[in-house]
């Protein structure tokens, strides 16, 4: 009988435990299949709603001083692309029944275009944003103490510390604490904010590297009471963080999440998606590695967890079987255990009191109080509590913190400049690479390019509805006139132009950056890098670069291969205004030629056109009445062409009564040259500017740059001042006074003169 009963027993508890597993696995997800799904899903747990917040998917530090709203609000947060709401997010507010949204971010980040369909919806719109996304994190601070005030913030590193935050992100929802971004060390908005808003108590979420301690000693000026929470990654911060919150045995839900993504690229959205959630339920959010950390399997082993919920896909299997085992082999509770924190009593106030408080009998606070006994030396806001047993491990905040020599190197903030062309990328060490892998490290750098400034791709989404199916990742490398150098902990990158897009991304290849133990950092991802907001298409071929080049909605044209113009030999290649041609394949060129024994033409009849990091081949440029023309970093070969016989000259370049800036330019053919004349317009001159070298490659002597340039004056008693002219930037000077040799003085016959010079430049 007994036997039995014992098999019976073993029945059971297997039967118990695959129900457990089928739980986990069906019931117990949270998850779509992208992160705009993941959104719904999550949303879902609210049967209705009036209100919600809508954010942009790759506005990472937006969505996450907005997770604190959503929860004061008691409302989800929905993602959306800059230009575009999807339909089943539309239909999800729908579903809500959704009278208002807030659009975090400013017009750049969610286009208007949105706000104005949303209005026409019958749907009120509030827009809460700033110049950048730290003044935007301000804004989003201001509407939370404007529903309810609070003594209390939350600081976080705007582009490091994300991750980290995302741990206390619940309790700050639950409590009303505004969370603030800031950058590593800079701290006068924010200080200013918490000013005007009487802040006395401060939660620093990150260490020292991401937050400098200056900030922190600046701040105590001020008589603000700090308390900084941090752990050696983020795995250990998110231990700490639900050791010190969450005292109580009990927890009904524990959301759990990947911390951690292998593109690194919106890494922990799941995370931030899921805290308003989380802040409703009084519930942790774990964040999971490869495997649980002993921090983390030390917080967890003493939890009665009801359930676990997972949110978000590419959690690591190995770390969520080891969460269930510590769920399934809790036995009981530590009789002394506090039990502050109940789901089902009624909200308590912050651990430390708002000033404001009226309501003598709330309840306790989350943390214990300051002890009484050490009024001049008061321990840090929140206390660690120790275990209660001697005999357990000791707590996690008592671990030591890694010394600064032993951490691995890694990525920490990045910086630029106010002109946008010098990229600070910061890391927590001195880096180094050697002289010679310095160019293979400018080799590996990429600039992703903003797919929503992607021409190409805005085609594929007007014919495809689902607007991610067709999106192909494009990014340009670094040219001849970008640099790269490594000073102290920054890489620098010095930009020829501005990225394109306001939320291009830098990837920088694995094993080019290393620290001074020869530890390599891994691949590197940084996201949300603002640049000019302009159109860009991508050309492989003679039809795709007829396609756009005189489409009005393109802005730059791209080259991916080199182009053979083929059709319409005896049409010229037009150019609109406005418009970039950049041939652009890091140190080497991609060029446009064509294959027959005849000259083609690129006629500038338009203004502000820029060709660049471009080489021509059989092909020259005439330039006729245009201003704000740009010539740079180009090679025009004419040699080996078969040239009329009755033209002595053909130059490369004709500047015709315009203005042209020419900077870095090699001419290839023995009778190629720049002619700057005036023939169809009297009284207005025709002005070329050097900058750098112009020089003609196959002449070059004696170690020296040589040019062939006709100057041509046809016009006859006018002022000087418009004669055509040819200016070296730099000197602001008439070329005529570098003038080495002048080769001719032909057509006396012309009104005017008309010479040719050899100009030399010392190399």
């Amino acid at each position: 009988m007994n036997n039995i009963i014992k098999s019976i027993s073993s029945i059971i508890i297997i039967a118990t435990l695959i129900t457990t597993n089928a739980f986990c696995n069906e019931k117990s997800i949270i998850a779509g299949e992208d992160r705009f799904e993941t959104a719904i899903e999550i949303s879902k747990s609210w049967k209705t709603s009036r209100e919600a917040i809508l954010v942009n998917l790759i506005a990472e530090s937006d969505l996450l001083c907005a997770t604190v709203l959503a929860s004061q609000i008691d409302c989800p947060i929905l993602l959306t692309d800059k230009n575009n709401i999807n339909e089943p997010t539309s239909n999800e507010i729908k579903r809500l029944n959704i009278n208002k949204l807030y659009l975090i971010g400013g017009k750049d980040v969610i286009y208007e275009t949105i706000e104005k369909e949303l209005n026409k919806s019958n749907i009120k719109t509030e827009r809460i944003c700033g110049v950048d996304r730290y003044e935007t994190s301000i804004s989003i601070a201001n509407k939370v103490s404007e529903l309810k005030k609070s003594n209390i913030a939350i600081l976080v590193n705007g582009e490091y510390s994300v991750a980290d935050a995302v741990s206390i992100s619940p309790i700050a929802g639950d409590k009303n604490i505004p969370v603030i971004i800031c950058k590593n060390d800079q701290i006068k908005l924010q200080k200013e904010w918490m000013k005007n808003n009487d802040i006395k108590n401060l939660y620093i979420i990150g260490g020292e590297d991401v937050i400098n301690k200056a900030i922190e000693k600046e701040l105590n000026i001020d008589n603000i009471n700090i308390e900084r929470i941090y752990g050696k990654d983020r795995y250990e911060t998110n231990a700490k963080i639900i050791e010190n919150f969450y005292k109580e045995v009990k927890i009904n839900k524990l959301f759990y999440c990947k911390g951690k993504n292998l593109n690194k690229k919106n890494e922990i959205i799941d995370g931030m998606l899921v805290s308003p959630l989380a802040s409703k339920e009084k519930s942790p959010i774990i964040l999971l590695g490869e495997n649980l950390t002993k921090e983390q399997k030390y917080v967890i082993k003493k939890k009665n967890i009801k359930s676990l919920i997972q949110v978000g896909h590419g959690v690591s299997e190995e770390s969520k079987k080891e969460l269930y085992k510590l769920k399934e082999s809790y036995t009981s509770p530590s009789l002394d255990d506090s039990l502050t924190l109940n789901p089902s009593q009624p909200e308590e106030p912050p651990s430390l009191e708002q000033e404001d408080s009226s309501d003598p009998k709330e309840e306790p606070p989350i943390l214990e109080p300051e002890q009484p006994n050490k009024p001049e030396e008061e321990p840090p806001i929140l206390e660690q509590e120790k275990p209660s047993e001697p005999e357990e491990e000791p707590s996690i905040p008592e671990l030591p913190p890694i010394e600064n020599e032993k951490e691995d190197l890694k990525y920490v903030d990045y910086t630029i400049d106010e002109k946008k062309k010098i990229i600070s990328i910061n890391f927590n060490k001195e880096i180094y690479t050697s002289k010679e892998s310095i160019k293979e490290l400018k080799e590996s750098i990429k600039i992703i390019i903003d797919k929503n400034n992607i021409y190409n791709n805005k085609i594929e989404k007007n014919k495809n509805t689902e607007n991610n199916l067709n999106y192909e990742e494009k990014y340009i490398k670094l040219n001849k006139y970008d640099n790269v150098k490594i000073e102290g902990k920054s890489l620098i990158i010095e930009l020829d132009d501005e990225p394109i897009g306001n939320n291009s991304s830098i990837v920088i290849s694995g094993d080019t950056i290393k620290d001074d133990d020869n530890s390599y950092l891994e691949e590197l991802r940084v996201e949300n890098i603002q640049g000019i907001n302009k159109n860009i298409a991508f050309v492989k071929n003679e039809d795709e670069l007829n396609e756009y080049i005189n489409d009005k909605e393109v802005d730059i044209i791209k080259l991916e291969n080199d182009i053979v113009k083929s059709k319409n030999i005896n049409t010229p290649i037009k150019l609109k205004d406005n418009i970039t041609i950049d041939g652009s394949n890091g140190e080497e060129n991609f060029k446009i030629y064509h294959i027959e024994n005849s000259l083609q033409q690129i006629l500038m009849s338009s203004n502000n056109i820029t060709l660049k990091n471009l080489d021509l081949e059989g092909i020259y440029i005439d330039i006729i009445n245009r201003q704000n023309i740009i010539l740079k970093n180009m090679k025009i070969d004419l040699d080996n062409k078969k040239i009329p016989s009755s033209t002595r000259f053909t130059p490369c370049i004709t500047v015709d009564y315009s203005e042209v800036y020419a900077k870095d330019i090699i001419l290839i053919n023995n009778e190629s040259a720049i002619e700057v004349k005036s023939t169809s317009a009297t009284g207005k001159r025709a002005t070329l500017i050097i900058d750098g070298y112009v020089y003609n490659e196959k002449t070059d002597k004696e170690n020296k740059y040589m040019q062939t340039i006709i100057l041509e004056n046809r016009t006859k008693d006018i002022n000087s001042e418009n004669l055509n002219k040819v200016i070296l930037k730099d000197e602001n000077k008439k070329i005529e006074d570098m003038f080495i040799k002048e080769i001719k003085n032909n057509n006396e016959d012309v009104i005017g003169s008309n010479k040719t010079y050899e100009i030399y430049y010392k190399k």
